[in-house]
Order: C-alpha cells, then sequence, then structure tokens
C-alpha cells in the first residue's frame, strides 16, 4: 500500500481507494502475505468495504498516509528502509513495529492493557478462557471510556492479541 501510495502521490484527490482497489485484487489472487508469512487465502464471498476500512486505519493512525492517502514523511521513510533493506527485513520490520508503537499509540494501549491486569490481579480476578478475558477487558476498556460498542471493543481487542501473538514469531 505504501508503494501504491507513493505511485499515486501525483494525482489530484483522495487515493485511498485506489490504492487499496489494487492491493484487494492482490489478495483475491492470493498475491499478498499474511502476518505470519503464508500467501493469505481470502473467502470467496469477501467484499472490498469489510477490508478497506482495516487497511486505511491503521495507514492513518500511525501517520503512514495522509488523510487524502498520499505518503507522509514517515511513510516515505518506511517505503525507503522496505526498497533498501527488503520487504521481510527486521530494518523494515523495526520501523514499521515503531510507527504502530509511537504514532499508532499502541504502546500507550499496551500500558492501559498494562493497568487493567495489575488491578485484576490485585483483585483476584482470573479468567478460565480467552473469551472470559476478551470480555473482560472489552468491559474495562469500556468502563474506561473506550469504545461505542462492547462487541467492537472486543473484536479490536482479538485481533490485537492476535497480530501481537503472530509478531512475537518472528
Amino acid at each position: 500500500m505504501l508503494k501504491g501510495s507513493y505511485d499515486r502521490r501525483s494525482e489530484a484527490g483522495d487515493i485511498k481507494q485506489k490504492v487499496f482497489t489494487e492491493v484487494f485484487e492482490m489478495m483475491k489472487q492470493s498475491k499478498t502475505y499474511a502476518n505470519d508469512g503464508t500467501p493469505r487465502q481470502l473467502g470467496k464471498r469477501l467484499k472490498f468495504s469489510s477490508w478497506f476500512p482495516n487497511y486505511k486505519l491503521p495507514f492513518l493512525h500511525c501517520s503512514l498516509w495522509s488523510m487524502d492517502g498520499k505518503p507522509t514523511l514517515i511513510g516515505n521513510r518506511i517505503l525507503s528502509v522496505g526498497d533498501t533493506y527488503g520487504w521481510d527485513s527486521v530494518e523494515f520490520r523495526n520501523a514499521l513495529a515503531k510507527a504502530y508503537l509511537e504514532n499508532g499509540r499502541r504502546l500507550l494501549l499496551m500500558k492501559y492493557i498494562w493497568d487493567i491486569q495489575i488491578d485484576a490481579i490485585n483483585q483476584g480476578i482470573k479468567h478460565d478462557t480467552t473469551k472470559e478475558y476478551l470480555d473482560f477487558m472489552a468491559n474495562q476498556f469500556m468502563e474506561r471510556g473506550f469504545g461505542r460498542a462492547h462487541r467492537g471493543v472486543r473484536r479490536n481487542l482479538q485481533a490485537m492479541v492476535s497480530l501481537w501473538a503472530e509478531a512475537s514469531e518472528y
């Protein structure tokens, strides 16, 4: 997506949807990779509209591209690291991780998770299943004013846990 954004940077207007359309076609043809490095396999009934927000928003949150989809200075730097060292290099992963942790405020989110977990330990709260844990965490986030719907907060927590688990395998 960074390359597509860079290639279309001189186009007028918002280019995010155009960039993701190209990526989405690659995803449907198994020409992209999942977080664990395996070729991405998408279902037949996959909808563009359900995937587009999941890809455009992190790029905005991490300051990789601007509101119109053009690469930012940070996005250009990370693109340069990928071009220089390779898209599967430690250098690229570190640059992307730094953007997610700092600009995407995932480090702050991890601190909130830590605080909630320490409070739960101090109160003797235990969870027998991952479902119970995720429900508890979602409720805690909602009580602290994060998110609008329990289901959405829980789904986001589950996605983060999945991403962090896959990232830790590297």
